[in-house]
């Protein structure tokens, strides 16, 4: 059995791999090039329209997130910007980084793994959901912030890019490979016959540890039937919430803290969770719309 499920996951993967190789170069000499800076442009002017004192951590965001987090506390120790700054800055955040994400991981892996159909539902409700959220970041910060400009630019070589992308590809494809052929070892065993749905169960579980591997078991598990492109994009998202609590403890409260003391990290960590899950809760609302509407 194990050889055949060994096979099994070697043709799938086969199918995989190259597409989501093709697709993190491809988004990374995009993302290089001289004429997409006029992207971050745009999002530099978003933070403007927000009263942000400097629309360079908005473009951060759009780079790197521990950039980002990095300029914002370089700021803050300056006093140039407040804690209410950092948290709207942050939260407006969420969506430039959901496009990059998109661009250089979630979109080239979701499409290759979940289909065509499917993979861009995903992406789109995750970009539409964040981008509400920033949007209500905006508005806070219309609100109650002052505004004010920093002029700084951000740039990366090609060969930065690329060599960027080719390290993410291999760090996804060492979560993804084993997690592609656990699941299938557990499906052929005949687990999913259980009365739990084992199916719906390793999409969780394997989604609250990682939305990359979460993401290879659900297109293994739509790819085999065992469960449907709606199902597994349900419970993605629901795995994205649980997941977001693991971040949350393992990696978001440390580098906060570390870059923003323990009382304000803290509370930039709580203020990032709940947005995150708000955002996930908006997703699962559209989702279950498009199907009840026959849109998905």
């Amino acid at each position: 059995m194990i050889q055949a499920t060994l096979e099994e996951s070697v043709a799938i993967l086969q199918t995989i791999l190259p597409r989501m190789f093709i697709g993190m170069v491809l988004a990374g000499v995009l993302f290089s090039i001289p004429e997409f800076g006029k992207v971050a442009t745009l999002f530099e002017r978003f933070a403007r329209v927000a009263n942000l004192k400097s629309g360079v951590p908005i473009a951060a965001f759009f780079a790197d997130r521990y950039a980002a987090l990095s300029i914002l506390a370089e700021m803050r120790r300056r006093e140039i910007v407040s804690n209410r700054e950092v948290m709207v800055c942050t939260v407006m955040g969420m969506f430039p980084m959901a496009i990059r994400s998109s661009l250089l991981v979630m979109g080239p892996l979701t499409l290759s793994s979940l289909g065509t159909k499917y993979g861009l539902a995903y992406i789109l409700l995750d970009l539409i959901s964040k981008l509400l959220v920033s949007l209500t970041g905006a508005i806070a910060g219309r609100i109650y912030l002052k505004g004010g400009r920093v002029e700084v630019k951000l740039r990366m070589s090609v060969r930065e890019s690329v060599t960027q992308s080719v390290r993410q590809f291999l760090r996804v494809t060492a979560v993804l490979i084993p997690s592609v052929f656990a699941v299938l070892l557990v499906v052929d065993a005949g687990m999913n016959r259980l009365p739990l749905n084992t199916g719906q169960l390793a999409i969780l579980s394997a989604g609250a540890g990682s939305t990359i591997a979460g993401i290879g078991v659900a297109g293994s598990l739509v790819t085999k039937g065992v469960v449907s492109g709606e199902t597994a994009l349900f419970h993605l998202i629901v795995a994205q919430m649980l997941h977001r609590i693991v971040e949350g403890l393992r990696s978001s409260m440390p580098v906060n803290v570390s870059m923003f003391g323990s009382s304000f990290g803290s509370k930039l960590t709580l203020i990032t969770f709940i947005t995150g899950e708000v955002a996930c809760i908006i997703s699962l609302a559209i989702l279950l719309l498009a199907v009840k509407f026959s849109v998905l």
